[in-house]
C-alpha cells in the first residue's frame, strides 16, 4: 500500500510538472518556424530569445502565451522598437518585441503617456494599472520596429527575468538537422605559444570523412585555447541557428561543455571575452572552449576549464548539439614541440605599425618572430594588479631620433583618467570598466593646429562596461559649432558617428571599443524627402516622409510633424529612414498640408511645408 501511495503522489507530481510545462501557447499565427535562436551571438550581446519568421511581411497576429498582467511597454527607434511584456501569475514573464502596432487598450495608454509632451520613445511600467490578457488574447500585430527585418522576437523570462529559452517548455520546432562544424579558431595564450611555427591565431577548415568533421593536425608549443565556430539547422529553412550544447573531450573526459539554457542581462559583457574575433572581418564568430578568469559564465559549465592535456599527442574530439538531441563531432589531433625562444623586441624602437595587425594580449604582443613583454620592456616587475595604490601606471616614451611620443597606461581594476598629449582628448575609465588588467598604448600623430583624431590599441578590444571620451574644443577651431564624434570601422572602411552631447566647449561620448575616434564638421543640414500617406493592417491611417542625415545623424527626439494644422507624434523608423505621423483617428483630407522640422545632432535644421494630395 505504501508502495502503490508512492507511486501515486510520483505520479501526480511529474502529472502537475508536465501540465506547467505544456501550458506555454505558440505567440503568433504567422508561422512555426525560427530566423534565430535563444543564445545565438549579437554584435554586443546574446540573443536572449526566439525569432520567429514572419515571411517578410508584416501584420499577422500576436497571442498572449500565458495568462497575465501587462507589465511593461515601449516604443523606441532601435532596440526592441514596440514591445509588450507580460507578468504571467506564476510569477515568470513573456515579451514580445518589434511590433507594428500594439492592441487598443495598450495603445490607448501609450498614447495617453507620450501626448502628455508629444514623446516618441518611451519605457514604462504599467502593471499597476491592472490591465489583464488571457492566454490567445491578441496584444498587437507583428512587424519591423526597432531594428531588423519583419519578425517576432519571443522571450520567455524567469521570475527574476532572466531570459532563459523557451524550447525549454512545451513550444518546439520541426529540427532533425544535425549542427555543421564549420571551422576553428587556435589563438596563443602566452608569448611564448607558437602554432604551425607562427605566432598568431590559426583558422582550420574541415573535411568531412565518415560521418566527421576532421580538422587534420598542429604542431603547438605552449599554451593555446581553440575555439569554434558551428551553426545548426533545422528542417524546411535555411536559416543558422545556435547550437545548443558543446562539448571538448579528450577519450572519456570532459574538458568543455557549455548550452544555452539561461541568460543573465547583468553578464552581458561575458560576450566579449567568451567570443574570439575573426581577425579576416572583426565579427565575434568563434566560442572559446575554455573559461578565462574574468569570465562570469553565462552558458559554460564551470566544472571543465577547456584545458588541454599536458602530452606530445592528443586527439580532442569537438561536439556540437543541437535542443533535440542531433549531434556533430570533429577531431583535431595536436602535436607539442618544443618551444623555441622568440626574440625580444624593445617598445623604444618598436613603431606602432608594426603591431597593428599582431596578436595583441594584455601585457605582450606576439609577431611573426618576435614578441614584446610590455611590464619588461619598461623595466616593470610584473604583477597582475601593478600597484593597485598607485594611478600612475602610465608611460610617454619616443623613439631613438625622438620623432613621436606615445603613450602607454596599465589600468588595473580602478578609476583612471589620462588625456592625450596635447589635451584635447581624455578618456576616463572607471573601476568597472575591464575585466582586468588592461594595456592601452596611445600613438602620437603629426603635430597639427588643431588635433582632431587619436587612436586606442589594441584595435577592436571591447571593454566590460562603457568608458567616457571628451574632446576640447577650440573655439578658433573651424566650424567650431558642428563637430561630432566619430569612430572609424575598419572593416566596413566608414566613419560612425559615436552617441555624444556638447557642454560648452567640450564634447562628451560613450562607448566601449578601442580603435580610432575623430572630430570632424558636420556642416550639411538633414535632408526631407518624399510623403506618402498609408494605412497598416491594424486599420490606422499613417504619414510617412523621407528623412536622411549622412553626418552626425537624425536627432528624431527633436522631430515635429503636423498634418492639416495637427501636431501629431513623429516616430521615426531608422532602418528606412522614414519620419511616421502618428495621431489617433487620423483621416487623411483630398488635399493634406504637412508640416516637418528635423534637425541632426549638431543642430542643423530643415524645415518643409507641402500639399499632398489623397
Amino acid at each position: 500500500m505504501r508502495v502503490l501511495l508512492s507511486l501515486y503522489i510520483l505520479i501526480l507530481f511529474s502529472s502537475n510538472v508536465l501540465s506547467q510545462k505544456q501550458d506555454y501557447l505558440w505567440p503568433t499565427d504567422a508561422s512555426t518556424f525560427l530566423s534565430s535562436t535563444f543564445g545565438e551571438t549579437r554584435t554586443a550581446h546574446f540573443h536572449a530569445g526566439l525569432d520567429i519568421k514572419t515571411w517578410g511581411k508584416e501584420g499577422f497576429k500576436v497571442f498572449a502565451t500565458k495568462d497575465g498582467v501587462l507589465h511593461r511597454i515601449g516604443l523606441s527607434a532601435r532596440g526592441y522598437g514596440k514591445v509588450v511584456y507580460l507578468k504571467h501569475d506564476d510569477g515568470t514573464y513573456s515579451l514580445y518585441a518589434h511590433l507594428q502596432s500594439f492592441t487598443p487598450i495598450i495603445q490607448n495608454l501609450a498614447d495617453s503617456i507620450r501626448f502628455r509632451d508629444y514623446r516618441f520613445e518611451i519605457d514604462e511600467y504599467v502593471e499597476t494599472k491592472g490591465i489583464r490578457f488571457n492566454q490567445g488574447d491578441v496584444i498587437g500585430l507583428s512587424g519591423s520596429s526597432g531594428i531588423g527585418p519583419p519578425h517576432l522576437h519571443f522571450e520567455i523570462r524567469s521570475e527574476n527575468e532572466a531570459p532563459f529559452n523557451a524550447l525549454s517548455t512545451n513550444l518546439e520546432v520541426k529540427d532533425t538537422r544535425p549542427p555543421i562544424l564549420h571551422s576553428i579558431l587556435i589563438e596563443p595564450l602566452n608569448a611564448e605559444a607558437s602554432i604551425n611555427g607562427s605566432n598568431g591565431v590559426k583558422i582550420l577548415r574541415p573535411d568531412y570523412k565518415s560521418g566527421y568533421y576532421d580538422f587534420g593536425s598542429i604542431e603547438v608549443s605552449g599554451d593555446i585555447g581553440i575555439a569554434l565556430d558551428t551553426y545548426d539547422e533545422a528542417d524546411l529553412v535555411y536559416n543558422k541557428y545556435a547550437a545548443y550544447e558543446l562539448l571538448m573531450m579528450h577519450g572519456s573526459d570532459t574538458l568543455f561543455q557549455s548550452n544555452l539554457n539561461q541568460y543573465d542581462y547583468e553578464h552581458a559583457s561575458d560576450l566579449f571575452i567568451d567570443r574570439a574575433i575573426d581577425p579576416r572581418t572583426g565579427r565575434r564568430r568563434f566560442q572559446r572552449l575554455y573559461n578565462q578568469e574574468a569570465l562570469s559564465v553565462n552558458f559554460n559549465n564551470p566544472k571543465y576549464c577547456g584545458c588541454l592535456p599536458n602530452s606530445d599527442e592528443t586527439e580532442i574530439i569537438l561536439i556540437a548539439k543541437d535542443y533535440y538531441g542531433n549531434e556533430s563531432r570533429g577531431r583535431l589531433r595536436i602535436e607539442q614541440t618544443v618551444n623555441q625562444p622568440k626574440q625580444k623586441v624593445s617598445l623604444k624602437t618598436l613603431a606602432v605599425d608594426s603591431y597593428k595587425d599582431n596578436y595583441w594580449s594584455n601585457n605582450w604582443i606576439l609577431g611573426p618572430n618576435s614578441y614584446y613583454d610590455l611590464y619588461e620592456g619598461l623595466g616593470i616587475p610584473f604583477s597582475p594588479s601593478l600597484n593597485p595604490h598607485s594611478k600612475s601606471n602610465s608611460f610617454y616614451f619616443s623613439n631613438q631620433h625622438g620623432e613621436w611620443v606615445h603613450q602607454l597606461h596599465f589600468i588595473p581594476d580602478q578609476e583612471l583618467t589620462f588625456q592625450s598629449t596635447d589635451q584635447k582628448f581624455s578618456f576616463h575609465f572607471s573601476d568597472s570598466t575591464f575585466f582586468d588588467t588592461t594595456s592601452v598604448l596611445i600613438p602620437s600623430t603629426n603635430n597639427e593646429e588643431f588635433r582632431t583624431e587619436i587612436t586606442l590599441y589594441p584595435l577592436d578590444y571591447i571593454s566590460k562596461n562603457k568608458f567616457d571620451i571628451e574632446y576640447y574644443v577650440d573655439p578658433d577651431q573651424p566650424n567650431a559649432d558642428q563637430l561630432a564624434l566619430y569612430k572609424y570601422d575598419r572593416f566596413n572602411d566608414e566613419w560612425d558617428v559615436t552617441p555624444f552631447i556638447r557642454r560648452g566647449n567640450t564634447i562628451h561620448g560613450r562607448n566601449n571599443e578601442f580603435g580610432t575616434y575623430k572630430v570632424f564638421a558636420d556642416t550639411l543640414s538633414p535632408e526631407i524627402g518624399k510623403a506618402s500617406i498609408f494605412r497598416n493592417e491594424s486599420g490606422q491611417w499613417l504619414v510617412r516622409v523621407q528623412v536622411e542625415d549622412m553626418d552626425s545623424g537624425l536627432d528624431y527626439h527633436t522631430s515635429k510633424i503636423s498634418v492639416n494644422g495637427i501636431r501629431g507624434i513623429a516616430e521615426y523608423d531608422k532602418e528606412d529612414d522614414f519620419i511616421i505621423y502618428y495621431y489617433p483617428n487620423f483621416k487623411p483630407l483630398k488635399m493634406n498640408l504637412i508640416q516637418v522640422e528635423v534637425e541632426d545632432y549638431v543642430g542643423n535644421k530643415t524645415s518643409k511645408d507641402f500639399n499632398l494630395r489623397f
